[in-house]
């Protein structure tokens, strides 16, 4: 196999997580992110074609007075590609709401200080090392609102139920796959 077929199944593959993501795992993640104790974030942002506003959960680090935001499946994204076209965001990050007016890419080298030694081993495996900035950061005055409507659209329970079956139809088809041998 060549390198382009390669790079051309690995394409498929992300094509297929980020599907998978969007559809099955962010609805659960959204139920944990952004709350005082989370690994995840997320932000909050409209569509640049539809004016569809949007939560994506996502990973953010502080740095100073700017987050820094891996893009382990490329700049290419929905989110991104719309924070760039707006040129500002909202940003919850561990139970606050910050509001970014100043949204750019940077260099893999740039940000990667920023996070964990974990992390940084984990998206220097990444083809894509690209990262993102948030900057020009405040609180934003309307946080307190835009936090509790956020809990009230994504609570926790959900998350939880949501675990809850998925680990019930894994423990039935393994069942399953038992009683057929």
């Amino acid at each position: 196999m060549n390198t382009q077929e390669k790079a051309l199944i690995r394409a498929r593959l992300l094509e297929k997580i980020r599907f998978f993501n969007g559809r099955y795992f962010n609805p659960f993640a959204l139920s944990f992110a952004g709350r005082p104790n989370s690994f995840w974030s997320v932000i909050l942002h409209t569509g640049r074609r539809s004016g569809t506003a949007y939560n994506t959960p996502i990973v953010a680090v502080r740095q100073g007075d700017a987050f820094i935001l891996p893009l382990p499946y490329g700049q290419h994204v929905d989110w991104f590609q719309n924070v760039m076209a707006a040129g500002s965001c909202q940003l919850i990050f561990k139970g606050q709401v910050y509001h970014a007016s100043k949204v750019e890419k940077i260099s893999f080298e740039e940000g990667l200080d920023a996070f964990p030694q974990w992390v940084q081993n984990r998206l220097r495996r990444d083809d894509e090392q690209v990262l993102a900035r948030l900057s020009d950061v405040y609180p934003s005055p309307d946080g307190a609102e835009v936090y509790q409507s956020f809990v009230a659209n994504h609570p926790s329970s959900t998350g939880v139920w949501t675990l809850t079956a998925l680990l019930a139809l894994v423990f039935g088809v393994a069942r399953l796959c038992r009683r057929r041998k």
